[in-house]
């Protein structure tokens, strides 16, 4: 009888072993763009290198300026737009580009203009059909008070979320930049963006999986 609840033991720490070495090599497959829900997500079902897809925001798109006392001195909203593209069909993670994105009319009388495109970027996958857009050396410069105003805010890294679907989403939840430049007027110490990008055009069907 020992024996035998020695081998149901060993039987069972096996089983556990191999279902986390399973779930080890799922998380550390190459991450790839889907054109359905499923994981791991068939090859004729990838999307290719340089597949452009284009965003637009639901409602606005908001930044707020934070002074040094954590408080919000200035909101500005704007329509936004982006356009992003994977630079290889798989990776881990994926290797991506921000090519455009842009801010118009704005509240407030103020403009947003975006510097230094394109931001090298990269997606990896979370769990479902979901992920996380990693962006590099994000900047734009905020202007308001017809030019009284101007601040430059950026940072050297924003995560953003992707909700995989059709339509897929990127969420931009209160991402902090911090001040660069003070080139005209007061500006607060940071800005926080935050923005709903729901994908359009020809690939708005988009499911973050792997291989």
């Amino acid at each position: 009888m020992r024996y035998v609840k020695t081998l149901g033991l060993a039987a069972v720490a096996v089983a556990a072993v191999m279902a986390f070495v399973g779930a080890s090599s799922a998380a550390a497959a190459p991450t790839v763009l889907c054109k359905v829900a499923e994981l791991p997500c068939a090859e004729a079902n990838r999307y290719p290198t340089n597949t452009t897809i284009t965003g637009e925001s639901e409602g606005k798109a908001k930044l707020e300026g934070i002074n040094a006392a954590g408080e919000t001195e200035l909101t500005v909203e704007c329509s936004s737009k982006t356009t992003l593209k994977n630079t290889a069909a798989s990776g881990e993670p994926l290797p991506g580009s921000v090519t455009a994105l842009s801010f118009t009319s704005c509240n407030n009388t103020c403009s947003v203009t975006v510097n230094g495109l394109p931001y090298t970027g990269s997606i990896a996958w979370t769990s479902g059909s979901n992920g996380t857009l990693t962006v590099k050396n994000a900047s734009a410069t905020l202007t308001c008070a017809f030019g009284f105003v101007k601040c430059k805010v950026g940072a050297k890294e924003v995560k953003l979320t992707v909700d995989g679907g059709n339509p897929a989403k990127v969420l931009a939840v209160k991402v902090p930049m911090e001040l660069e430049a003070q080139e005209a007027g007061k500006c607060p110490v940071k800005a926080l963006w935050t923005a709903t990008y729901k994908a359009t055009g020809a690939n708005t069907a988009v499911f973050v999986s792997h291989t």
